[in-house]
């Protein structure tokens, strides 16, 4: 599944992404984790900044990205997004992917 994915999206995905499952869940995972990842060229498209207490600001979250997510991955985000949700425990990071993934589809 293709998703539009802006930096935050797409740190907020890794984020929520299981550490462990079977040898092909975790061969997926690794290659969604890859496409994830921002590069030093999209880091300073969006301007990312580290500032000096170690969080990250993002001047430009407008920007997207297309991502190719495979199905069972997807609906593992899924379930793991409703479960964030359900106990309350949604973080702004996770806010944008929320919203694409459970509101608008």
């Amino acid at each position: 599944m293709k998703l539009q994915l802006t930096a935050l999206d797409r740190l907020g995905m890794i984020s929520i992404l299981p550490e462990d499952g079977n040898f092909l869940t975790l061969d997926l995972l690794d290659v969604l984790k890859e496409a994830c990842a921002l590069t030093e060229k999209e880091q300073k498209d969006v301007g990312i900044i580290i500032r000096p207490d170690g969080k990250m600001n993002i001047t430009d979250n407008e920007t997207t990205f297309e991502i190719d997510v495979p199905e069972t991955i997807f609906a593992m985000v899924k379930e793991k997004l409703k479960d964030l949700e359900r106990t309350s425990k949604l973080r702004q990071e996770t806010k944008g992917l929320y919203r694409k993934i459970i509101l608008e589809q």
